[in-house]
């Protein structure tokens, strides 16, 4: 079940990058338990895929900032990640790029932290690692996922057939990377709906 914020709460962002693909988790953390809020998966292109890992890490930022404004306005984000992202904002003279984005980045409160828990970042390198193979022919932005009804959330994206695929084979892969999906958010029992039948499973 994904989570809706409580407007002013602390939120924690998670970060994952390859050379072809960037994905930002978003969650909140309560009584030690974290519960997504949204994810964004990017394809990076051109000239992007050639950004040095420092311009990596805050590109992903500044596509987390500007794709989930609302929230970095309405709530404070810790950025968690393994690589020292605090020191590279602090000592950005080396890259013109980074200069400019720690300036748009100056409007949100941003606190920066070592990742201590791994769910969070296993959701983030799971939709960078699928999104990775689809660069030239997926759309810039794979999936979103949001929190935003009374009752329940959803899981969106999208897959991409590289083969010619019949209404069987394309149910199987939706639901194989569904199950994977799932799985990697930890959940414990499911719910299959199709149109001719709903399953459980645990």
């Amino acid at each position: 079940m994904l989570a809706r914020p409580v407007t002013g709460a602390t939120l924690q962002l998670n970060l994952s990058m390859s050379e072809h693909a960037l994905s930002i988790v978003l969650i909140k953390e309560e009584d030690k338990v974290q519960r997504p809020i949204y994810n964004v998966s990017r394809v990076m292109r051109g000239g992007k895929k050639r950004y040095p890992l420092t311009e990596k890490l805050v590109f992903a930022l500044i596509v987390a900032a500007r794709k989930l404004k609302p929230y970095f306005e309405a709530h404070r984000v810790e950025v968690v990640k393994d690589q020292p992202l605090r020191h590279i904002l602090e000592n950005p003279s080396r890259s013109v790029l980074i200069v400019k984005w720690v300036i748009d980045l100056r409007e949100f409160i941003l606190r920066y932290k070592p990742r201590t828990s791994i769910k969070a970042q296993t959701l983030a390198n799971f939709m960078v690692g699928f999104t990775h193979g689809l660069e030239e022919e997926s759309p810039e932005f794979i999936d979103l996922i949001e929190a935003s009804q009374e009752k329940g959330s959803k899981i969106e994206y999208t897959l991409r057939f590289t083969f010619t695929a019949t209404n069987n084979e394309a149910w199987y892969e939706a639901l194989a990377n569904g199950l994977t999906l799932a799985n990697a958010l930890g959940a414990e029992h499911i719910h299959i709906r199709t149109i001719l039948s709903c399953w459980l499973a645990t």
